[in-house]
């Protein structure tokens, strides 16, 4: 498994924690943590099945975020 930490731009309450949620475990990634107030998230997810791009794109793709960086825990 591998983990990363993802910098949102963009979210600014709960709603959005739970849409950047759905958007990652559609994917396939289990979420540990999606924080407004910080703006990050960390999920793990079978590199040989999900890559990070594929992570980072489905998070791009929810309404008004922006993953600003990604880096492995």
């Amino acid at each position: 498994m591998k983990k990363v930490e993802l910098a949102i731009a963009g979210m600014t309450c709960e709603h959005c924690e739970g849409a950047v949620k759905e958007a990652l475990s559609k994917t396939g990634a289990m979420v540990e943590l999606v924080n407004f107030s910080s703006g990050k998230a960390v999920c793990c997810f079978n590199p040989t099945q999900v890559t990070n791009e594929a992570i980072m794109k489905s998070v791009n793709q929810t309404e008004n975020y922006k993953v600003t960086d990604c880096k492995e825990c």
